[in-house]
């Protein structure tokens, strides 16, 4: 991969956008397919439409979707601890110990994700995981200092970080469904000194993760003879999988 697709793809891993709050990812991905679709169209749901013109009049539509799973501010405690909501699907196990980043007005606001420690239970205390007993430390005092950090409705994506393994591997939050849209949009790159016979609309669809309402108004807009949804799923190459049940999907 070359340094620029790199850089880009890099940039998409780190912009925020839990699904309801993608502007700053769609940002990055409008100003990259800027150089290469003859247009580039927002609509009112938040779905960005890079469009290169063909020939014919056959319409081919790419979508990936740009959100992400996160979290949102509920509560705020007396102790200033804050109490969260899940946006889109989130895996329990994941949470404790996680860095987060809170998106305010005033800018991010870096936490901890907590809960009661198995050292300090008792009998009675459950140990079955639960949203409700975890809860996000941003260093304040008590509630007035955190409610002067951050508002209830604020938007919270995992930390950002996107880190480079052997053999061409990277990790990073985020990784669904950014790479759908980083594929999408390096189509446009490939195909803009080429002709085509259709029309080839490479779209960054919105909420994915709630209610794949991109997917669902951009289709009903574009009226695609043809449409190919790019996202991810699971591989199965690592201990525990039954590829009997899940297929045989190699990482590598």
């Amino acid at each position: 991969m070359d340094k620029s697709l790199l850089s880009f793809f890099v940039e998409l891993l780190e912009s925020p956008s839990p699904s309801g709050f993608e502007q700053k990812t769609q940002k990055v991905y409008k100003s990259f397919v800027s150089d290469y679709a003859d247009e580039v169209q927002n609509d009112k749901n938040g779905n960005v439409f890079a469009i290169k013109n063909g020939k014919g009049h056959k319409r081919i539509m790419l979508i990936g979707h740009c959100d992400e799973i996160g979290l949102m501010v509920k509560y705020v405690i007396a102790e200033g601890y804050i109490h969260f909501v899940p946006i889109g699907g989130i895996d329990l196990h994941i949470l404790q110990g996680s860095k987060v980043d809170i998106h305010t007005k005033n800018g991010s606001i870096r936490g901890i994700i907590g809960r009661k420690p198995w050292h300090l239970m008792r009998k009675g205390d459950s140990e079955q995981l639960s949203m409700e007993e975890q809860w996000i430390d941003i260093g304040a005092k008590d509630k007035g200092e955190a409610l002067n950090m951050v508002s209830i409705g604020d938007p919270i994506t995992f930390a950002k970080g996107a880190d480079f393994l052997p053999n061409g591997l990277i990790t990073s939050k985020a990784i669904d469904n950014k790479v759908g849209i980083f594929i999408i949009a390096a189509v446009m790159q490939a195909l803009k000194e080429k002709e085509t016979q259709a029309h080839i609309f490479s779209v960054s669809g919105v909420q994915e993760e709630i209610s794949y309402k991109g997917s669902h108004t951009s289709t009903f807009q574009i009226k695609p003879d043809i449409g190919i949804a790019i996202d991810v799923t699971h591989a199965t190459d690592y201990p525990s999988m039954d590829k009997r049940s899940f297929g045989d999907i190699q990482i590598n």
